[in-house]
């Protein structure tokens, strides 16, 4: 779906162009995801495991992302 949107707002510049752009999107959303687990971490509000659990959900969901457009790529 990433590649897709670049598609739509720059135009066709090429497949390694689209990808590349795509994984850097995908990592800043990674190290947001990071950033929110870490802050979790220092909320008095969660458990140690509650926060653990919080970051495995969301570490899970990116990595079924990324799953899920490699392997449209690969089928393209």
């Amino acid at each position: 779906s990433k590649v897709s949107e670049f598609t739509k707002t720059v135009g066709q510049v090429g497949e390694a162009r689209l990808l590349l752009l795509a994984a850097l999107v995908i990592a800043d959303e990674l190290s947001d995801a990071n950033e929110a687990v870490q802050a979790a971490r220092g909320r008095p509000g969660l458990a140690g495991g509650e926060a653990d659990a919080a970051a495995a959900s969301g570490i899970d969901n990116l990595a079924q992302r990324i799953e899920s457009i490699a392997a449209r790529l690969e089928s393209s």
